[in-house]
């Protein structure tokens, strides 16, 4: 019985690892087989997660990458303020959350891609169409919480619509349902869908999961 039980165990640790990788695989995150000039690596996971000491703070996902110590501009702030988004019954952050500043840590363009696994003195940034920046002020918000229920123009927060997205908790941790990158992408690739977005923009689905039209 114990040996069944090991064995499943150790099938399953095989399965789902593998489904991981080829989540990743082939996509601008694999930096095995499409990695930016410059890098060199052997394990498509490594970039951005470590079995083992990760970086302080980021526990949750094993996060193995220098995060960004740049100071970003959130959607209708002012560069001189940085005040933040204003959204009427909305809480918001002056600062990317948690879980986008893991994304901005290699998007920010500053900070270096190969920075990550101990090494700080890489060279190799984020060009081009991928390079967000640190003047989020022309995107779409992030670090804002989800309008209540019962917003006009959104669906409610509950339900199976926006119930698909991963709301995020802001970064002083006073409220729980944020929206950040990772509530449109995933970082993965979701099979079938283009810019690692979590559903299609077909008919724009991704922007009437959360907005009413």
């Amino acid at each position: 019985m114990k040996l069944s039980t090991l064995a499943m165990a150790a099938f399953l640790l095989v399965t789902l690892g593998a489904t991981a990788t080829a989540q990743v695989s082939g996509t601008d995150h694999d930096f095995v087989n499409n990695a930016p000039g410059g890098i060199t690596e052997s394990q498509i996971c490594r970039p951005c997660h470590a079995p083992h000491n990760p970086a302080a703070g980021t526990a949750g996902v094993l996060w193995n990458h220098e995060l960004s110590t740049q100071t970003f501009f959130m959607f209708g702030s002012t560069v001189a303020g940085n005040a933040g988004v204003t959204t009427a019954g909305s809480a918001t952050d002056t600062a990317p959350g948690p879980t986008s500043l893991k994304c901005l840590s290699c998007h920010d363009g500053i900070t270096a891609v190969d920075n990550y696994g101990g090494t700080t003195t890489g060279s190799v940034t984020i060009s081009g169409g991928a390079n967000v920046g640190v003047d989020l002020r022309n995107d779409h918000p992030i670090g804002v919480q989800y309008p209540a229920t019962g917003t006009t123009g959104y669906n409610d927060k509950s339900g199976n619509a926006v119930g698909i997205l991963p709301l995020r908790t802001n970064s002083s941790g006073t409220w729980t349902d944020g929206v950040e990158c990772a509530t449109c992408h995933n970082p993965h690739r979701v099979a079938g869908v283009d810019k690692f977005l979590r559903v299609t923009e077909a008919a724009s689905a991704i922007c009437i999961t959360c907005h009413t039209n």
